[in-house]
């Protein structure tokens, strides 16, 4: 097969895709989309009212959205209801008034939404008018203001490269049920899987594949950084959170991220995506409960995130209902193992393709040859395939690009902060502490080189000597101060300020920043969909004042306010269990981790603590176990309490 790529094609209405003459088949296509890797968030640059705008690329969000920030920022107007002549309005029958508008998210978490009509938003270029965006959910972070979700996505096939740094829109014109792996080598093995029917009511992009044989539906969702397995169909194959090699891995939250969910990661011995084989792997098994992953098309049993997006070149044909995907390099799905610990055979070459595709796919690959790898010749490219390499955390590779990069353009702040954050992520803080002061000299009113110096400051934990500590927490608070007067009241990232100010011992600073947070939440917290947030946000400040031991006093009132709207917190129950250890109160203490654990019996805190508090009262043998239940969690927990200054 023959195919011939042809160059820019507009977007949605301005999107008038010329009319091939031939019979042959054609792709066309936009220029390369840059996108840029936040960690595991792919991101794009848009334009809200003629002003830059960074999102996240979301394909399992049903529409683009806001956060409330973001909407406050560029001062749109927000309302309750939908236009019906919308996209969203026609997607949902016209039923545009509707007054109880909500976004959910991972693990069933739901918050209260309004909409907010864009006049002027840009996208790939093409101005497009009076757009609607759903405003809600979390603040993102790293000046990331929203998601481009399926309403803005779902206009043409789309290609993601994103170990390169690109994506791009492409309609085949003639090509009918021709394989499309334009981008693959010859000879290199070629993936399929079969999509579900789409709609404009059911947009998401939803395969089949299997589990130890046992068979899963599978949502491809690069909002997701990581890929997660549900409990239920983990348990259908055989594996349960009490299974040989699982461990616990915390709890998980997304953009309606007042519900959390509990995750482990097991070892999988055979996971099947499409003709896709990958053997002796492990993956992230999480609790989803009763939403079990639910999207508008029913209920699916494991989400492809973004880290098997980098791992692969993977192109979307919606109309032939297709996802072709090749095998990129590094580990599949991001745990934090080492490479030895998983193993992609390659074993798509072997599979057999679907059917409909088999007879054409030996030609395609015959006559299809890529481009051979080409070294990035500039910063912007350099810098993409850096992150990329970040995120799978090839380090060497990603120091090697980002440095080149910084080197080409001297004094962009930005490629010094980026540089300095995969610095920070290997294990190299003076390096980060380098970079990040660099690009705060060439930029010194850039939040997040601030906020990243400060965090990387408060997280170090040995000194030469209490001066050096003091200096460097004195230069902590200008960086928050400035990061204070920079951001927007209404940003989470008032949270993460009142954490460092409480890290840094300024007490009132932190509580003001939780106060001016909750002031614009309100609406939020009335309805219950913040109440987790906040209580966690007083529980931080909490421990933090008990584990300081100082005022103690103060620390039980903020552990009050945690436990008010989060009553059964195991979270805040432990921090209450500590302020009273510390206290002498020990029968109050041991109260509170009887009550820590019986929410989350797997804590080491409360373990350690409870048997701190029980060798005090000369239950000996009780106070043993407890310490020995605890090490055996954690084999570090004892350090941590003697850095408190509690021992046995």
């Amino acid at each position: 097969m023959r195919i011939r790529r042809l160059g820019w094609i507009p977007v949605l209405a301005a999107l008038s895709f010329s009319t091939a003459t031939a019979a042959a088949c054609k792709l066309l296509e936009t220029p390369p989309i840059p996108v840029t890797l936040q960690g595991l968030r792919p991101t794009i640059v848009a334009r809200i009212n003629g002003v830059k705008a960074r999102f996240i690329v979301d394909t399992g969000a049903f529409y683009s959205l806001l956060s409330p920030a973001a909407a406050a920022e560029y001062k749109l107007p927000l309302r309750n209801t939908v236009p019906d002549d919308s996209v969203w309005g026609l997607a949902n029958g016209g039923q545009g008034d509707s007054s109880e508008l909500s976004v959910q998210g991972f693990g069933g978490g739901e918050a209260a939404v309004q909409v907010a009509t864009v006049k002027a938003f840009t996208y790939l270029g093409v101005p497009l008018r009076n757009i609607p965006f759903e405003v809600g959910g979390n603040d993102l972070g790293g000046g990331i203001v929203g998601l481009l979700g399926d309403n803005l996505l779902h206009i043409a096939d789309t290609e993601y490269d994103f170990r390169d740094g690109m994506m791009r829109l492409v309609r085949p014109v003639h090509c009918g049920e021709q394989p499309l792996i334009f981008w693959a080598k010859k000879g290199q093995p070629v993936a399929v899987v079969a999509l579900r029917f789409f709609t404009a009511e059911n947009p998401h992009i939803i395969g089949h594949g299997s589990v130890n044989g046992h068979r899963i539906r599978i949502l491809f969702d690069t909002g997701s950084p990581r890929s997660y397995l549900s409990l239920a169909a983990a348990r259908r194959a055989g594996i349960t959170p009490h299974s040989p090699g699982v461990v616990l891995a915390g709890k998980a939250w997304g953009i309606a991220g007042y519900g959390a969910v509990r995750t482990w990661i097991a070892p999988i011995a055979d996971l099947t995506i499409g003709t896709e084989k990958i053997e002796h792997t492990h993956l992230l098994i999480a609790d989803f409960g009763e939403s079990d992953l639910s999207v508008r098309q029913g209920r699916t049993d494991m989400v492809l995130g973004e880290d098997f997006f980098l791992s692969h070149h993977i192109f979307v044909s919606y109309g032939q209902r297709k996802l072709y995907f090749t095998y990129s390099g590094g580990p599949v799905f991001d745990l934090g193992l080492p490479s030895s610990d998983w193993r992609h055979p390659r074993a798509a070459a072997k599979a057999r393709p679907p059917a409909s595709a088999k007879a054409g796919a030996g030609a395609a690959r015959a006559s299809v040859t890529g481009s051979a790898a080409v070294a990035p010749g500039n910063a912007a490219e350099l810098t993409g395939r850096g992150l990329a390499y970040a995120a799978q955390h090839e380090f060497r590779h990603a120091l090697a690009d980002l440095g080149r990069a910084c080197r080409l353009e001297p004094k962009n702040a930005k490629c010094l902060y980026r540089l300095g954050k995969a610095y920070w992520q290997d294990k190299q803080p003076a390096e980060a502490l380098r970079d990040f002061s660099a690009a705060i000299r060439l930029q010194p009113n850039d939040l997040e080189a601030h906020l990243a110096r400060a965090e990387l400051q408060v997280a170090r934990k040995h000194w030469p000597n209490p001066a050096a500590k003091a200096a460097a927490f004195t230069e902590v608070k200008a960086d928050l101060d400035t990061v204070k007067r920079l951001t927007p009241p209404e940003s989470d990232v008032r949270l993460t300020l009142s954490g460092l100010y409480g890290d840094i011992g300024h007490y009132t600073a932190a509580i003001g920043q939780i106060r001016l947070w909750r002031h614009y939440h309100d609406h939020d917290i009335e309805m219950g969909a913040a109440r987790g947030e906040l209580g966690l946000a007083w529980n931080n400040l909490c421990w933090r004042r008990a584990t300081q031991d100082r005022d103690l006093g103060g620390a039980l009132r903020d552990c009050d306010r945690a436990l008010r709207y989060e009553p059964k917190a195991a979270a805040a129950l432990d921090s209450t269990g500590l302020v009273n250890l510390r206290l002498g109160r020990l029968d109050g203490a041991i109260e509170d981790y009887d009550a820590a654990l019986r929410h989350n019996a797997h804590m080491p805190t409360s373990l350690y603590g409870r048997g701190l508090a029980e060798l005090q009262k000369g239950e000996k043998a009780r106070g043993q176990a407890d310490l020995a239940a605890a090490r055996k969690l954690d084999a570090g927990i004892a350090k941590r309490f003697a850095r408190m200054g509690l021992a046995p």
